[in-house]
């Protein structure tokens, strides 16, 4: 593992989903954690200071939508950096694309899971902080075209 830590949280109540996005993100080189439902994730998040939070839309006890506001609210009130959030579910995403901008996430990953996609996120998000500050890094060998998903 690096010096500096890129942290991610799957947050997911299928455990093959989230088996599978976290085995992808750690493929990139992110160190990952996992909670069951919406509620555990905002305490997990209150905890640990995530660089991207791939949060599943529908689950038991809290869904995806208010456990994002819940995360973003904690967040600003705490002054913390804003992670990189996607809601990802097999919904249209004409359906969940406004409430989920609304709740403040940075946009949408459809199940099935494109893994291009998936990894497109994980490399655009990636960061180390030193000294303080965010630099945004791309992994050796893997070019980024475009602007990074969910910057609008």
């Amino acid at each position: 593992m690096s010096r500096w830590s890129t942290r991610a949280l799957v947050v997911d109540d299928n455990e093959m989903h989230r088996a599978l996005l976290g085995a992808i993100l750690a493929s990139q080189g992110l160190s990952v954690d996992f909670a069951v439902n919406g509620e555990q994730a905002v305490q997990i998040a209150k905890s640990i200071a995530f660089d991207l939070i791939l949060m599943d839309f529908h689950m038991p006890l809290m869904d995806g939508l208010a456990a994002t506001a819940l995360i973003r609210e904690y967040e600003m009130d705490k002054g913390q950096g804003r992670a990189k959030l996607f809601l990802v579910s097999s919904c249209d995403e004409a359906e969940i694309g406004q409430r989920a901008s609304f709740a403040g996430a940075d946009g949408y990953i459809g199940k099935p899971v494109n893994f291009g996609r998936l990894v497109d996120v994980a490399q655009c998000t990636l960061s180390v902080r030193a000294n303080g500050e965010t630099v945004s890094a791309i992994m050796p060998g893997r070019r980024m075209s475009g602007r990074c998903l969910g910057d609008d």
